[in-house]
């Protein structure tokens, strides 16, 4: 599993999470939204073809807004393909984005 830390989605950032397979073999990736003062994480599946990439704001895309210190969760649930992972959080009034490489969770 991927860990994407400590971003935000608010009036002065928001946060776009990308990710990309790199073996040439297709996935379903599993993206998970943990709030810091909750156990429940909101997820969405992606379907990733082989050499695919995806980018968008899934916090916003799961209802979320007005939250920080957030924890993104990146996993492959199905198929043979690996992924990377990243965040890309933009200042909302200059529109500069700030790489968050994501970690990979050791347990």
């Amino acid at each position: 599993m991927l860990q994407i830390l400590q971003v935000e989605d608010s009036v002065r950032y928001r946060t776009n999470v990308g990710f990309a397979e790199v073996t040439g073999k297709p996935a379903k990736v599993e993206v998970s939204v943990v709030l810091p003062d909750s156990k429940i994480s909101r997820k969405a599946t992606i379907d990733l073809p082989a050499n695919g990439f995806y980018q968008a704001n899934v916090i916003q895309g799961l209802g979320l807004s007005n939250v920080y210190n957030v924890r993104v969760a990146v996993k492959v649930v199905s198929g043979d393909g690996k992924i990377t992972a990243y965040g890309s959080v933009v200042d909302m009034k200059t529109q500069d984005p700030t790489f968050v490489p994501a970690q990979i969770d050791q347990q």
